[in-house]
């Protein structure tokens, strides 16, 4: 059998470095961790954590101070039993880590999985637009698909506001919404929950990801944040869906600029970069919210 080797979380802050995880070599313990860059030992462990699923302790946590860190010179270098060393290059074990948590996100496992079955061939994304030259069109290979976004750009095929998507498409007119760092852009992400009902064919899913702790971008027009709690407030039975499932990733610490007695503590809270909700359209919409977006944002919204 192949050694095991995985990451539970690889943290980086200034000149602060944590990495946990394990190495599990069928046959042969490992007993101890160095992380080597240019010859210099940055951090050392023992390997000897509890790791749930397997019998034997394989599990490490290693902390260290290195304000040259770089994953691409730095070696996870695990001595075994017999003598031998495994290494792993500080790069793999990020892209590990990565990849776990991609992994862990049911959401995107379950929306893609029930797209490859028969009836979901109509696809709408929100916020299309490639900024920094990123389109997700690919994804979505031999579907009917439409890009939506409030501006025109590359990768757009309608410019139209969401919180209007009926006056741009039929009702029914999808059998899968996907969305991807919008809905914190949205001054009324509720409107934005009925007009999705209006669009989406009974049965249809919806895929939203956007932010729960990440920091303020495009302003003056990012309004909002959420948690995975948060979602059953939009997509409920009196919107007409039903949440299938939820997925907060990529963990984050909120430290303030300056320190105050009363933030101690408050350090440690752990934040997230993502967060990400798969709803299914179960059954009819019974709101109804009338408000024009443009006359009540500030700013030069766009619309």
């Amino acid at each position: 059998m192949e050694p095991q080797f995985f990451v539970e979380n690889f943290v980086r802050f200034f000149d602060y470095v944590r990495i946990v995880g394990g190495l599990h070599v069928p046959g042969c313990a490992v007993k101890h961790l160095r992380v080597m860059q240019s010859g210099r030992v940055l951090g050392t462990a023992p390997v000897n954590l509890s790791v749930p699923g397997l019998d034997v302790k394989c599990g490490f946590a290693v902390t260290f101070l290195a304000a040259e860190f770089d994953p691409n010179e730095a070696r996870l270098v695990f001595e075994l039993e017999d003598g031998t060393d495994y290494q792993i290059t500080g790069t793999e074990a990020a892209h590990t880590y990565l990849r776990s948590e991609a992994a862990g996100n049911r959401c995107d496992r379950q929306f893609f999985s029930k797209l490859r079955a028969p009836g979901f061939d109509r696809v709408l994304e929100l916020g299309s637009r490639a900024r920094s030259e990123i389109s997700r069109r690919h994804l979505f290979e031999g579907k009917q698909y439409t890009g939506l976004d409030i501006v025109q750009g590359p990768n757009v095929d309608v410019v139209g506001d969401a919180h209007s998507l009926s006056a741009h498409f039929q009702p029914d007119s999808f059998d899968a919404l996907y969305s991807v760092s919008t809905f914190e852009h949205l001054a009324m992400p509720w409107k934005v929950a009925l007009e999705v009902h209006k669009v989406l064919r009974p049965g249809g899913l919806a895929y939203f990801v956007t932010h729960q702790a990440l920091g303020m971008h495009e302003l003056p027009w990012d309004f909002w944040r959420y948690s995975d709690t948060s979602w059953n407030s939009l997509f409920n039975s009196y919107t007409g869906f039903r949440v299938l499932e939820t997925f907060l990733g990529s963990p984050m610490m909120l430290v303030p600029f300056i320190y105050h007695d009363h933030w101690k503590g408050y350090e440690g809270a752990v934040g997230f970069s993502t967060s990400s909700v798969l709803v299914e359209k179960c059954g009819p919409n019974n709101m109804e919210w009338n408000l024009d977006v443009a006359a009540v944002t500030k700013g030069l919204y766009p619309a």
